[in-house]
Formats: C-alpha cells, structure tokens, sequence
C-alpha cells in the first residue's frame, strides 16, 4: 500500500499520486533586464538565491528594480541553483529572481518539498557541469503523494509546531551569542596597560620538515580548525609534498592573512597534531590564550585592523603588521576570570546547540517515517 511508516492511528486509507503542476500555480524566477530597471524608490523585494532564505523564512533584500516574475506572501520559494531545494515561506509580495521558484499551493507542499530535500532527491536530479540546478519541468512534474486534507492538516501542525520549537532555540542560541559579545565589549573596555601584539606573540615556524605529519587542517571562519578534507569536501587542495607545512599543537593560533577579515583565526584546542597551509601565519602567545582569543573576536581588535590591511581585491594582514597592532590588557589574574566568564558562555551555548541538533534530528526521523 502507499502509507507511510509512522502515521495518526485513526488513519488507514491509501495515499494518491498528483503532480505538482495539478495541484499548484508554479511560477519560475527570472533575470533582470534594463527595460525592468527603475528609478521607484518604494520598497521593492528581490528573492532570488539561497542567502535570501534563512530557517525557512525569506530575509527582505530590497532593490531597485522592477522583475515581471513575482511570488505573493505564503507561497512556497525553493531554490533552483546550487544550494538546490532549499525552501521557504514568503511573508512578502516580491520579486523573484532566477535562482529561484514560487509555488503558490497547500503548506502540506513545503513540507513535502523538505521532505524530498533530506532525502538527497534535488541533488540526484540536479543537471548543470560547474553549478547545480533544476528546472522548471523538474518542479512541474514532480509527483508528490498526498494523504486525505484531514490527515494532511495533522501533519502540516505537526511540523509546524516542531518548526516553531526549531525556531525559538535557534533565536535562544542567538540571544546568547549576542550577549555574550555585549559582554566582553565591555570586561574588554577595562585593561591595566596597552602594548603592541608583537609585545606578547611568539611566531610559530614547526615546519613539518621528515614529511612525518599527514593530518591537514584549513582554518574556518566558523569551525576554527578543521580537518581539510571537511572544508573543501569537493576537491583535494594540499600539496602531496607536505615538508614545507606547519606543524600544529595544542594552544597554537594560526591565521589565513587573505581571510582575517571575515574571521579566519583560530586557536588550536585539541591535542591531535595536524599541518596547515604555509599560507597561514601561526603564533604562540605569553597571555592566557583563551582571553586573547576573545579580544581577536571583538570589536576592538577588528577596529585595530582596518589600517593594516594592505592588498588590492583581498585585505591582507600578514605578521608583522598583526604585531604592530595595539592592544589593551588587564592582568594575567583578570585575564583568569575573563577566561572563566567566556568559558560558561561557551558551555552554556553549546549545551543549547546540542538541543537544538537534537530537535533537528526529531523532525528529520518523523519526516523520513510521515511521508511517502
């Protein structure tokens, strides 16, 4: 029969087979061409990519120019360029542009559509040789399997109740975060001394010179160091000679000079030996290494860079102009309890992470079970 596993007790009928296109107005996005461009200065909302959409909602980008194409609020935006089947619900009248579709159906069909998304089935279909995309018969001609409205309507409340719990502990984990970059900005606004960074750095230059070290790390803006294999899933970007790489230990920093701009520093904190890029510039510090660590996060150390990036297309900021930055310290005592204060933040958000990854993986498992 065409049921799933997991299903409300007072249902046992069979599921029916429509096409999408039977059942929804699909309208594909579009690119802008000069006769659309205006001068309105009235809000006019472009939706037309994957950054335009964060934890199923669509983030407002306002633009100035008028697409023929448009999606009206609660209809369904999935994109249709790599990263392809992400989806969305419109709370806006906008434009759409051409990395994107709106389709203007039963809110049954955005969970369908994530459904089909955790189960790989865009990326299987997907054409293009550099970019994946789908096209506009890919979506129209998508079968979708439909219980009846009854039971419909318990599984759409369903996920929507569980997407709502999603959400309030994502914004949770959020509020922390911001609270605790509220709080260092201010224990950091209190220092015993200033000096210059080459004052308490100590460059690192562990070259990894018998080849004995084969485990390669990149610095992430987001994960600090990970394994190169996890970064650039995609293709291998080590050289095979690795003797001229830096060996990294515990307690290491390591930087991408091309990067530090949008974050890619990092602080070594487990005890597994790995080598970095020659790219990277890495140091040991005379300091507590986790309050150092938190002043490069803050605003005062991305204040103290903006002058000493040199380089055209990409702001670089090699050694010895990081050294020649300032910074304000307080004692070693204080920078004890800093550590201890960042520390429980960090304990207490990632304790909620494990909370929210949990509930990510309830809805995944009832998604996998609730749908055919």
């Amino acid at each position: 029969m065409n049921v799933p596993k997991l299903r409300f007790k007072e249902f046992n009928d069979e599921w029916i087979n429509n096409c999408l296109s039977d059942i929804a107005t699909i309208t594909m996005g579009q690119s802008p061409s000069s006769k659309n461009y205006t001068s309105n200065k009235n809000n006019i909302i472009l939706i037309q990519g994957n950054a335009d959409l964060n934890n199923g909602h669509v983030v407002p980008r306002i633009f100035t120019t008028q697409i023929t194409k448009t999606c009206n609020i609660n209809d369904i935006i999935i994109t249709v360029r790599a990263p392809v089947g992400d989806t969305a619900i419109s709370d806006y009248n906008a434009c759409i542009g051409r990395g994107v579709c709106a389709i203007s159906g039963d809110k049954y069909i955005y969970h369908y559509l994530n459904y089909l998304k955790i189960n790989d089935y865009w990326k299987k279909i997907s054409k293009g040789s550099t970019i994946d995309s789908i096209t506009s018969n890919d979506i129209k001609n998508l079968n979708i399997n439909f219980p009846n409205s009854t039971e419909a309507k318990k599984i759409v409340k369903t996920l929507d109740l569980l997407d709502k719990k999603i959400e309030l502990q994502s914004k949770k984990i959020e509020d922390l975060k911001l609270f605790k970059t509220c709080t260092r900005n201010e224990l950091f606004k209190n220092f015993d001394y200033k000096c210059k960074l080459k004052d308490i750095l100590i460059k690192w230059n562990k070259k990894n010179k018998d080849n004995e070290i084969n485990y390669v790390e990149s610095i992430s803006n987001k994960y600090g160091f990970v394994s190169q294999s996890d970064q650039f899933e995609s293709r291998k970007v080590a050289s095979k000679d690795l003797k001229n790489y830096y060996i990294i230990e515990k307690n290491v920093f390591g930087y991408n000079p091309s990067r530090l701009n949008v974050g890619s520093l990092a602080l070594k904190i487990d005890d597994k030996i790995s080598v970095v890029s020659p790219l990277y510039e890495c140091f040991t510090t005379t300091q507590n290494k986790k309050f150092l660590l938190e002043w490069f996060n803050s605003k005062y150390f991305q204040k103290e860079t903006i002058s000493k990036f040199e380089g055209g297309v990409r702001n670089t900021l090699n050694f010895s102009n990081l050294c020649d930055i300032e910074i304000g310290l307080p004692s070693m005592n204080n920078q004890k309890k800093y550590d201890e204060v960042f520390t429980a933040f960090d304990t207490k958000i990632n304790l909620e992470k494990n909370k929210l990854n949990k509930l990510i993986e309830l809805k995944r498992g009832l998604m996998q079970n609730m749908f055919v």
